[in-house]
């Protein structure tokens, strides 16, 4: 039997285990997505600049990171598959790691510094082995194109649906639980999704089967591995499309709640902006698959890119709540797609490589996927904490300066377009080149 054979149309307990796998980290990546900066600034007690420099030294060695991690899970195989035990292996560690993050040790400025950084890496690498893990495994269950779409559906469903849990109860839980104290309410709120992660980590290794790995591919090394993959340039111009894409959209991420506090005055607004961009995202995954189908995979990315940016665009000039509202939801039903299709179109790639050269670069391939998607994190939690600091953003303050309003309603809606539509262009190139790729 070969491989093709071996892989076939999976029943729908493996599709929902499969989206555990990726839910499980989902709560807390989420959570820091959305209200790490804030918490480091307002509640953790870190000056901005400071702020700034612990978000894009962390995301730049976290990137770096991905790298060295891809090279350790390639190299390790147990007896019931490659990736899948990395899920047994990680869940306690990374339940850990997520409510540390969230303690507020009575240090001063320095020893928090040093606190925040090491326990932020820690959960990052702890992530970034089941990130990874995820990622990987979907060449090895089906080789099936639509089949594949529709795995990552439930993926990207479960996930957007951990980030709408965490959108519409982050906040209030932080209060609840806080009973007055904001550092109480973040570290118990963590220690409670830390929790959730483990029993989603176990149903994926249950219940996930990976197929494959004994179909005679060569050994090479990770160097030529990389060599392989650098020497792609149609995959280079959609890994480097994926980097844009993340900037923007962390951007956006990181400064809403800055804007509905400071520039819409209406901080109640926060958790409801979250659930209804989030629960947007998630109403169009089940459509994904087959306008994926109809329209082209790399069409659907193409304009997806392009006309989400266009959306948060459109946030400059708007004073209204329930306009930022109907923009945020626009918002996320556009930016929905590309996310969903990227890593199907990744699995292609790692198709040409079984295929054509004989290895498998799954790894090598979705580790530089969450090196690149750092990077553009990484970028933007930079950039943002800096600006902050030089317009003079005062932490927890009701009145800012005009330059601070300007420079959070600036980021929010002109940076995050910006990197979006370059990111649209980048994949129109990629789009046009893979066109010529199949007609030869």
């Amino acid at each position: 039997m070969n491989f093709r054979e071996k892989l076939k149309t999976k029943d729908i307990v493996e599709k929902v285990a499969y989206g555990c796998g990726d839910m499980a980290t989902s709560f807390s990546y989420s959570f820091a997505a959305f209200f790490l900066a804030i918490f480091y600034t307002d509640v953790f007690g870190l000056p901005a600049n400071l702020v700034a420099i612990l978000m894009f030294s962390y995301r730049i060695i976290d990137a770096a990171n991905d790298e060295f991690i891809g090279m350790v899970i390639d190299r390790l195989s147990f007896g019931r598959g490659k990736y899948k035990y990395n899920y047994l292996l990680m869940c306690v560690p990374f339940a850990f790691c997520t409510a540390l993050m969230y303690f507020t040790p009575n240090f001063g400025v320095t020893g928090k510094f040093i606190f925040a950084f090491l326990t932020v890496v820690l959960w990052e690498s702890c992530f970034t082995v089941i990130n990874i893990t995820t990622s990987s495994l979907l060449p090895f269950l089906t080789r099936d194109k639509t089949e594949r779409t529709s795995f990552n559906t439930f993926r990207v469903a479960l996930s957007v649906l951990a980030y709408l849990v965490v959108g519409g109860t982050g906040l209030p839980l932080t209060e609840a639980l806080g009973n007055g104290s904001p550092q109480q309410g973040y570290f118990l709120t963590m220690m409670f999704f830390g929790a959730a992660s483990i029993p989603l980590c176990l149903i994926a290794y249950r219940h996930i089967n990976e197929h494959g790995h004994d179909s005679g591919f060569k050994d090479k090394s990770t160097g030529q591995l990389f060599a392989l993959m650098l020497g792609n340039r149609r995959l280079m111009i959609l890994i480097g499309a994926y980097t844009l894409y993340w900037a923007g959209v962390s951007i956006k991420n990181q400064m809403l709640a800055y804007f509905a506090i400071y520039n819409l005055g209406a901080p109640g607004i926060i958790s409801m902006l979250l659930f209804t961009g989030i629960f947007a995202s998630l109403v169009i995954q089940p459509l994904i698959p087959s306008l994926a189908k109809t329209a082209g995979r790399e069409n659907c990315m193409t304009v997806g890119y392009i006309s989400a940016a266009l959306a948060i665009l459109l946030t400059f000039n708007v004073s209204s709540v329930a306009g930022f509202v109907c923009l945020n939801i626009l918002f996320g039903i556009l930016s929905a797609v590309p996310s969903n299709i990227i890593f199907t179109i990744m699995a292609s790639f790692v198709d040409e490589s079984l295929e054509d050269k004989g290895v498998n670069m799954s790894v090598v391939i979705y580790s530089t996927m969450g090196l690149s998607a750092k990077l553009g994190m990484g970028i933007a939690g930079g950039l943002c904490p800096m600006v902050l600091h030089f317009t003079h953003y005062v932490p927890n303050q009701a009145m800012q300066s005009p330059a601070a309003l300007m420079a959070i309603k600036t980021l929010f809606s002109g940076g995050a377009c910006l990197l979006l539509l370059l990111a649209g262009i980048m994949m129109e190139i990629f789009r046009r080149r893979q066109r010529a790729y199949e007609r030869r």
